[in-house]
């Protein structure tokens, strides 16, 4: 399925954030959008299976694996928001 929109990346001191966006047409894409980043860092399918079943309710979530750091929440107005951060 093609995204409609590219993923917003912001990248700047070690950190790469993504912006939720409320803008897309399909929300499965921001999902696939992220699973597909977080493979290429090759996060662990855990961490993938965590983000992709995180709920508003659930608040911010995190997960370390090699020498990245994770933290996502999801809003259903503002999609998903995802910040990776590279140990120094």
């Amino acid at each position: 399925m093609a995204t409609t929109e590219p993923l917003t990346l912001t990248v700047a001191d070690r950190i790469l954030d993504t912006a939720g966006s409320s803008d897309r047409t399909e929300e499965s894409d921001t999902i696939e959008d992220v699973a597909c980043l977080l493979d290429a860092l090759e996060a662990p399918r855990a961490v993938i299976a965590r983000v992709d079943s995180t709920r508003a309710l659930d608040g911010m979530q995190d997960a370390e694996w090699d020498d990245l750091t994770a933290s996502w929440t999801y809003h259903p107005d503002d999609g998903l928001s995802l910040i990776v951060t590279v140990a120094e």
